[in-house]
């Protein structure tokens, strides 16, 4: 058994999702590796796609979203023609490497994958991983042996779409094992010199650090009390690391972040999580059984995702700003909330979605 995950550069929860798939298979001494499928295209391609995606999704989260809304009703033909352009490539990659199992993490990998079946008829298994609570614009079109769906919720969802039903596994989102592990609140405040009597509040919204990021954290600032706190992740995005480390520079209550490996320590310190609906760090809060309040900062799948958390009272959301930073400091305190919504979550997120789906690809691959 010699497995290749394929993702994507177009933000961290792909690459995420793929990262906890290859330690699980390392760890049990199974050949796994991980490439960006964009570079059997080309390098240039790879970064183009990747960096235009962020500066779209950042900096034009509007277009992205109307872009998204016509896909939705359109299948996405030119992307599906783009992506094919790599099949060759990747396909022979394939062959040289002796891979029999390809996982895609991402779309635009699958959309290969179901070219090079048209074209090469392989002797491989292939799987599709939705990293998202919907089913995205061309999933129904992709040609892999199993869908690993978020949650049973969905599965009609993707039958609608155009999934049989024997092909879809609710195996749930993968996450890093890390994020499994039981909370431990004192000890995560002690590493992370947080101050243990306060009621904290993590902001983060992606590694982007998308969304109306700094209007929201100057809201929050000026209604902070003397017993909450503020955790601002920014991610990668060092202007507005920059920015909101000059305008709370004189909170006491207030930590400013830049990219971080101690995102499951801040969550287990945390007593609640504002965020945009992202569908891995909203998977990861959720087995650290961190209420969540959620944010449409970028509409497209995550409007989906949201959708999904609020009709199963897995998180809340208001439609402004004013509305959001309202529900925060209203629910931060809330002890009947954090009980209410922890319960929910318990209740719909049990297991290892990374132990299931890994293990499921293991056991298919005996038969």
């Amino acid at each position: 058994m010699r497995i290749l995950i394929l993702s994507c550069n177009t933000g961290g929860g792909h690459n995420s999702a793929g990262m906890a798939i290859k330690k699980y298979f390392s760890d049990k001494n199974i050949p796994c590796e991980m490439a960006d499928a964009l570079a059997f295209l080309s390098e240039k391609a790879s970064i183009l796609v990747s960096h235009g995606h962020v500066f779209v999704y950042q900096k034009l989260p509007r277009l992205f979203g109307a872009g998204y809304k016509y896909e939705e009703s359109h299948p996405p033909k030119f992307i599906y023609k783009s992506c094919a352009m790599g099949a060759d490539a990747l396909y022979h990659t394939i062959c040289e490497q002796g891979y029999d199992t390809v996982i895609c993490v991402h779309a635009f990998a699958a959309m290969m994958i179901t070219e090079i079946k048209k074209r090469y008829n392989p002797d491989i298994k292939t799987y599709f991983v939705a990293t998202d609570y919907t089913c995205s614009p061309g999933v129904g079109d992709l040609d892999v042996d199993y869908f690993f769906t978020p949650h049973s919720f969905l599965s009609d969802e993707f039958m609608s779409k155009g999934v049989a039903r024997e092909k879809i596994v609710a195996s749930g989102i993968p996450v890093r094992e890390e994020f499994i592990l039981p909370v431990n609140r004192e000890e995560a405040r002690k590493i992370l010199h947080l101050p243990e009597d306060s009621r904290i509040l993590l902001f983060c919204c992606g590694s982007m650090g998308a969304g109306p990021m700094l209007k929201i954290t100057k809201a929050i600032q000026e209604q902070l009390t003397d017993d909450m706190y503020l955790v601002v992740v920014c991610g990668t995005n060092r202007q507005l690391y920059r920015k909101i480390t000059r305008c709370t520079a004189e909170s006491g209550n207030i930590r400013v972040v830049g990219f971080t490996h101690q995102v499951r320590q801040y969550m287990a310190a945390a007593d609640l999580l504002l965020t945009k609906p992202g569908g891995l760090s909203t998977t990861e809060a959720f087995y650290q059984r961190l209420p969540v309040i959620a944010m449409d900062a970028v509409p497209g799948c995550e409007t989906r995702n949201l959708e999904f958390l609020t009709k199963n009272e897995l998180a809340e959301t208001a439609s402004n700003i004013n509305g959001i930073v309202s529900l925060v400091i209203k629910r931060l305190p809330d002890s009947e909330f954090h009980d209410k919504i922890s319960q929910n979550i318990e209740s719909l997120f049990t297991g290892n979605p990374t132990k299931t789906l890994c293990d499921y690809v293991i056991n298919k691959n005996k038969l």
